[in-house]
């Protein structure tokens, strides 16, 4: 992406990686051991150290100890793992009637909020002037209705139009090979979770615990979140109060001033006919919003020894005509309240920057996934009027939170900068505990798949010999779709209070066709993918198997 400097790596480059379908048992036990962590694989054992007799697999959090003996803050994480810079692959866009579309009709491009020029429509005694104001075109505002679920389907649709769109059976293979080759494909807010997992607080207000669904196909393990329906109501409940519903609508308020459709428009006057969403909108205005519209990048990129192809939505590209990167620089786009000044209480401006400080933690990591480069937060007052925007580069966030810096806006009784003597969140622990989760999970994903694969292909070929060890190369083949559909091996992956343990189950048929498949409302499926993705797979897979 387009940073100044050549190259985002963190760390050493990773070794090489062989595509197989076995090879994450080559690589987590090693991770593991290397790193502190402790992997526990017991299958369906009653005398597991995890409670729940029908776990798989459990990856203990590197600072606790399970039982409630306690926690150490000595971190395992010497350093981050390696950390490619994301390439782009592919992009999407979303309608406002939720259609795909496999071309940039949906991008936004940046230029920043309306001027700061208004009194403030409530308070007399407020500051002299303020910016855009969040709350307009909240009476508009069109959600996209999350009780419907997308699972992988967009993403994956992406890849198999990226391939299929190729001209020869040569260059469908070529340019199928970045999706063949990974190690993980999923939606950034999924890889996000993951690293956030490192810092969750069991004793946090706010806490972020995270169930996954997890397939292996053709040596891909593909990742989906996973709500149940009793977390769905009680999302939709919650977005249903005004007052959450208000505070979730700022953020998209502030993309609304903050963008234009067309790179020509970003020169023009922000009250100009061509730039305004509507007639008598207030200036900046470029249309209300709908959450159904959504312009979407797919990247690949490798965190540790994991190749991954990830997705996610993207607020707006930056349009520099004259830069010399190849790339483009893209922006997100956040808002937050705004940070009490030091001079006017020091109390609140101290509580009000720990609150903004943890946050950026999230803010950083979906950027930084994603190969965004830059980071515009605009900050609120309690009303929903911005007080100002800031723009951070996001491969610099993490100093502004790292121990032996001063603390912005704060000063001690001499009147000079108070230094930092803890830092607040350390990419290299996020990003550590993320390789070692994902390592562990294909590894424990990919034995059991191939186990059960091997079993079932025994039943109905008993004279094939069966390999019970999946590092060797007699791996079972994948089944054709019409056997698939009715039964291929879908796992749950949880963490949650009191943040102890990562835990892996196989889920039951049941499961899989009432919570996974959503009892066929969905389509036909095999698991949580799509039959016809599944079907392309596996065409592919026998295209470039040796003959």
């Amino acid at each position: 992406m387009p940073d100044k400097r050549p190259a985002a790596d963190v760390g050493v480059p990773a070794p090489s990686h062989k595509r197989r379908m076995s090879s994450p048992s080559d690589t987590a036990a090693s991770v593991v051991a290397a790193r502190g962590g402790k992997e526990t694989d017991q299958p369906n054992s009653s005398s597991s150290s995890s409670s729940n007799p029908g776990i798989l697999a459990s990856l203990q959090h590197p600072l606790r100890k399970t039982g409630g003996e306690g926690v150490t803050s000595q971190s395992p994480f010497t350093h981050p793992p390696a950390f490619q810079q994301p390439q782009p692959l592919c992009s999407f866009s979303f309608d406002r009637d939720r259609k795909q579309w496999h071309d940039d009709r949906s991008k936004k491009y940046y230029r920043g909020p309306p001027p700061y020029m208004h009194a403030h429509p409530k308070l007399d005694r407020a500051r002299p002037v303020f910016g855009a104001d969040l709350n307009y075109g909240l009476d508009r505002y069109r959600q996209r209705d999350e009780s419907v679920p997308e699972h992988l389907d967009a993403l994956v649709a992406s890849l198999q139009h990226r391939t299929e769109s190729a001209k020869s059976v040569s260059e469908r293979q070529d340019v199928d090979r970045e999706r063949r080759r990974a190690d993980v494909v999923t939606w950034r807010g999924m890889v996000t979770k993951i690293c956030t997992a490192y810092d969750q607080d069991p004793n946090a207000r706010i806490q972020d615990p995270f169930h996954l669904n997890a397939m292996l196909v053709d040596g891909t393990l593909y990742l989906e979140e996973h709500t149940s329906e009793s977390s769905r109501r009680e999302k939709t409940a919650k977005e249903a109060d005004p007052q959450m519903k208000r505070f979730g609508y700022y953020g998209y308020s502030f993309e609304s001033y903050c963008t234009v459709d067309e790179p020509d428009q970003i020169s023009l006057p922000f009250d100009h006919p061509a730039t305004l969403g509507s007639p008598g909108a207030p200036p900046g205005w470029s249309g209300d919003v709908d959450t159904n519209v959504q312009w979407c990048q797919v990247v690949k990129t490798k965190l540790g020894c994991n190749r991954l192809v990830i997705g996610g939505e993207v607020d707006a590209a930056a349009f520099r005509p004259h830069s010399s990167s190849p790339a483009e620089h893209l922006v997100e786009l956040k808002t937050s309240m705004s940070i009490t000044p030091y001079t006017r209480n020091a109390a609140r401006s101290i509580s009000d920057q720990e609150r903004f400080e943890k946050k950026l933690l999230k803010f950083f990591l979906q950027s930084y996934l994603l190969g965004i480069s830059s980071i515009v937060v605009g900050f609120r007052d309690h009303h929903g009027l911005l007080t100002m925007h800031q723009e951070f580069e996001t491969l610099k966030i993490p100093r502004m939170v790292r121990a032996g810096l001063p603390i912005p806006g704060q000063f001690d009784s001499r009147n000079q900068p108070v230094i930092r003597q803890t830092s607040v969140w350390e990419p290299k622990d996020s990003l550590g505990f993320a390789d070692q989760i994902l390592s562990f999970v294909r590894h424990a994903v990919s034995r059991h798949t191939l186990s059960v694969l091997s079993a079932s292909q025994a039943k109905t070929k008993p004279s094939d010999p069966v390999n019970d060890n999946p590092d060797t190369d007699c791996t079972p083949t994948l089944p054709l779709a019409d056997e698939a559909v009715q039964r291929y091996p879908v796992y749950r992956i949880s963490f949650q209070h009191p943040f102890e343990r990562l835990e892996i189950r196989s889920l039951t048929d049941s499961e899989i066709h009432h919570d996974v498949k959503n009892s066929g409302t969905s389509g036909e499926r095999v698991g949580f993918l799509p039959r016809r993705f599944y079907e392309f797979v596996h065409l592919q897979a026998s295209a470039s198997a040796p003959a």
